[in-house]
């Protein structure tokens, strides 16, 4: 398109046919503008429909390229909150690295003082039934030798010791240091409770108080390299420890390796239900929930470790599974009561 006269306002068009040739591939316009006498001589060729065309594709480029540009800053805005979202908590649940490993253990220290009251309040004291279940399902008795992995401030150890009795003998195990110290203090002050107790007549031989204080040995150590002997547990518990590890594999071999064979291996954690709904629920208290409480607690960053930390745990039968690749014998997956919330992995070696 030639234009001459540039016209910005037409009143009215007058076309006069200039020329006209044998083929018929040029014919020209004249356009008037009435008010400002400029006139516009359009030429239109076949050259000018190529043109028109190329103008219509680079036209239809530049909207791809600014759709292109739109999708980048969605991508560059969505990877901004995510970046945001994983710098406001503890624990990298996004990664299985050593690093990320470390994060978690710095993240179990600093939670350490206000763990146990979190856990009554936010699961409505129900964490002790499931521990307790836990327990049952190791099929720990009287007089055995018995581990409790990933320990933390020592429930289930607790309640393993006064399983065995005065006569069996617990170990109990975390890498973070401060839930070791934590886990002795609850013991200690039990055990001080019971001694200053006016009603106890027999504080020596109650496997429930002093004597359950006694046969624990608290030992700081690395659920994937266990500081034990092939074949040496007659029993062992593991609660909400393998959602944390670095390698669910590894720590899964590590579990069958120290345990007698035949014996019970007994894994309490979250459920990462099948069950669509059961998820969301899941989600929702948490969100809802959990992070606002630990928030009141100065504990938030630590608690949004949680989510994540469920959504990418293998699912039941996906434990199973993984069980029986670490070379356990039998494996079953059990969601607990209320809602399948949570989920414990019994594995006969």
């Amino acid at each position: 398109m030639l234009i001459l006269n540039n016209s910005i306002n037409y009143r009215h068009h007058r076309f006069k046919k200039v020329s006209f040739n044998q083929s018929k591939s040029c014919v020209h316009h004249e356009r008037q503008n009435v008010n400002t006498k400029s006139v516009v001589v359009v030429v239109s060729t076949k050259a000018h429909r190529r043109r028109k065309k190329i103008i219509i594709e680079a036209t239809t480029a530049t909207n791809e390229e600014r759709s292109d540009s739109n999708v980048n800053n969605n991508q560059k805005a969505t990877t901004t909150k995510t970046t945001k979202e994983k710098q406001a908590m503890k624990g990298n649940p996004f990664e299985q690295t050593v690093k990320a490993a470390e994060e978690r253990q710095e993240l179990f220290n600093d939670i350490a003082p206000v763990y146990d009251q979190l856990n009554d309040i936010l699961s409505l004291g129900l964490h002790r039934a499931w521990k307790m279940a836990t327990v049952k399902w190791s099929r720990a008795k009287t007089g055995d030798v018995v581990l409790d992995v990933c320990c933390g401030s020592g429930d289930i150890t607790k309640r393993l010791s006064d399983k065995v009795g005065e006569t069996g003998m617990v170990y109990g195990l975390d890498f973070a240091e401060n839930q070791l110290r934590r886990a002795k203090e609850k013991m200690d002050d039990l055990l001080l409770m019971t001694n200053f107790n006016p009603n106890n007549t027999n504080n020596t031989n109650n496997t429930n108080n002093d004597s359950s204080a006694a046969k624990i040995t608290w030992v700081q150590g690395d659920a994937l390299e266990l500081p034990f002997e092939d074949d040496t547990f007659d029993a062992i518990t593991m609660g909400y420890g393998l959602r944390n590890v670095r390698d669910i594999p590894k720590a899964l071999s590590e579990l069958k390796r120290v345990a007698k064979s035949g014996k019970k291996v007994a894994i309490l954690d979250f459920n990462n239900s099948r069950d669509e709904t059961t998820n969301q629920v899941s989600g929702f208290i948490l969100d809802n929930v959990v992070v606002p409480f630990a928030k009141l607690n100065d504990v938030e960053a630590e608690y949004k470790y949680l989510r994540p930390s469920i959504e990418r745990f293998p699912t039941g039968p996906e434990l199973v599974d993984l069980a029986l690749t670490a070379g356990f014998k039998e494996a079953t997956h059990y969601e607990l009561q209320p809602g399948g919330l949570m989920g414990c992995l019994v594995c006969e070696v």
